[in-house]
């Protein structure tokens, strides 16, 4: 039989739970662990591992399962395990104690919005070649039906061994594409959750299952966990292994009070008044309340199938402007190309992790979860691949295993188009590039930046105000060329040249 493969992805979403598992409350820690901001990187203390080191190890033979795991709206600024000593961050012992056994990746980007994101780990395409490139909203345009997307080649890799569900934030269907059945016409078996961005009440909510909606009272993050639980104990009946894409729409707003068993802000009053002037509190506590029920999720797992269980986190793109890191300018929080927008936490922990506890500072991107999810399926992605399709994904594995290897890409991409397609919108389509030092921000109006990433990390100086020195040079036009050979690469892109700069070093 294939390997189990259990992908939670979480996205940072709050959705109400109904089902007859109890919520956990903050009191009563299942696993002992270290703060969330000690003055060392949590994932290097002793005091963050399991208490048997081997405890969450498969025994031979067994089958792994996959969790991929999105959170909403949660850059690196807000997560001590990327600001260790800070204390003014969300407490996310699950999240630090999943980090202690796995590794956690410190140059992840996304797109710098929710359905471009989503759609680079649906189809393991960057976003000029599926033609997300904005939110998904009015006027703008849903997920192709053609696509070969992520369930879909686990069906054709294992000979439809694997069990699959998405469960959560959508946010990639349209009247086009199947509107409310689309999450299962783009391959999966079971899908509950919201189509939208978001929910304008956590409390009270329109959710579909598998194209039938219906109005819940559940807390959206409680909810869906409560499906999640649900969903996985049915599997149990069929011994069939699974993949489960879990997406929380938390911390996204509307900023608000989660229930008192869910975290640890006991001064909170959840009025409007004290929303507004107490934003980074309330996303804390959102972020929080994520965390708890994370916890929930995997400690209701029997212990034999959480030892099988290989975990992926990811944020879907950059902290909301209300609540961004103040190093970060306004302007380059989520939505933006900027390090603000676009570099997100991730990491992997569990069945399939070697030597734990380690930070890994290659760069990967959102679009590397296809093929890393495929690789730990045991599921060779060319081999399923339809001949037409072109892919961007590259697999983590590698870094996952901690076996020897060539850096596998040199450069991460991110870009934002159709942004004029929704309505008081004033955003400009551009594109992103980096190398491990250098990165280039161009927008369509010809404005551009370039920054030394190694000195200037909040991305405050633009390099191009000023003559570029020979190395600064040279760095600039690789990035320049990589774009051109990315852009030649798809059918129908009006493909750029190099600029005038480039010529003359050349």
């Amino acid at each position: 039989m294939p390997k189990h493969i259990l992908l939670i992805i979480i996205a940072l979403s709050i959705t109400a739970c109904n089902t007859a598992q109890p919520s956990p409350t903050r009191a009563t820690p299942t696993t002992e662990i270290a703060t969330t901001a000690p003055t060392d990187p949590p994932i290097a203390t002793a005091a963050v591992m399991p208490s048997t080191p081997t405890a969450l190890t498969p025994e031979r033979g067994q089958e792994q399962n996959i969790l991929l795991i999105i959170a909403d709206d949660y850059g690196i600024d807000r997560m001590g395990l990327y600001n260790p000593g800070r204390t003014d961050l969300p407490p996310t012992p699950t999240l630090d104690a999943l980090a202690a056994q796995g590794v956690l990746f410190e140059n992840a980007w996304s797109a710098p919005i929710c359905s471009p994101t989503r759609a680079t780990m649906l189809t393991g395409r960057y976003g000029f070649r599926t033609n997300i490139g904005w939110r998904v909203y009015d006027g703008q345009p849903g997920i192709r039906l053609d696509e070969f997307t992520l369930p879909m080649a686990l069906d054709a890799g294992s000979n439809n061994a694997y069990a699959h569900a998405n469960i959560g934030k959508w946010h990639l269907s349209d009247a086009a594409n199947g509107d409310a059945d689309n999450p299962n016409q783009m391959g999966y078996d079971h899908y509950s959750g919201i189509l939208q961005g978001g929910v304008q009440d956590y409390s009270a909510w329109r959710e579909v299952t598998n194209g039938t909606s219906q109005l819940t009272n559940s807390y959206a993050t409680t909810k869906f966990v409560d499906d999640s639980l649900t969903w996985i104990e049915a599997q149990h009946a069929t011994d069939t292994p699974w993949f489960l894409w879990l997406a929380f729409n938390a911390p996204h707003t509307p900023f608000h009070l989660p229930p008192a068993d869910l975290h640890s802000f006991d001064n909170l009053s959840g009025t409007t008044a004290d929303i507004e002037a107490n934003p980074n509190a309330y996303y804390a506590a959102m972020v929080e309340a994520m965390d708890t029920e994370i916890g929930r999720l995997l400690d209701s797992m029997p212990p034999a199938e959480r030892a099988q269980t290989t975990v992926i986190f990811i944020g879907d793109n950059g902290t909301a402007r209300q609540v961004i890191d103040p190093n970060y300018n306004r302007q380059q929080a989520k939505g933006s190309l900027h390090s603000g927008g676009i570099h997100v936490p991730l990491l992997i922990s569990g069945a399939a992790i070697t030597a734990p506890g380690r930070r890994e500072p290659a760069l990967v991107n959102s679009v590397d979860i296809y093929a890393t999810v495929l690789d730990l399926a045991g599921i060779e992605m060319h081999s399923v691949l339809p001949s037409d399709t072109t892919v961007d994904a590259v697999s983590m594995l590698p870094y996952i295993t901690n076996t020897a290897h060539n850096a596998p890409r040199t450069f991460i991409w991110s870009e934002r188009f159709n942004t004029d397609l929704e309505p008081r919108n004033n955003v400009p389509p551009g594109i992103t590039i980096r190398n491990a030092q250098y990165k280039l921000v161009q927008f369509d109006d010809a404005t551009e930046f370039f920054y030394d990433l190694t000195t200037d990390k909040y991305e405050a100086n633009n390099l191009l105000e000023a003559e570029l020195d020979a190395p600064q040079t040279a760095a600039y036009c690789a990035l320049q060329s990589e774009i051109i050979t990315l852009y030649a690469s798809a059918d129908g892109a009006t493909v750029p040249t190099l600029p005038d700069r480039c010529l003359a070093a050349n």
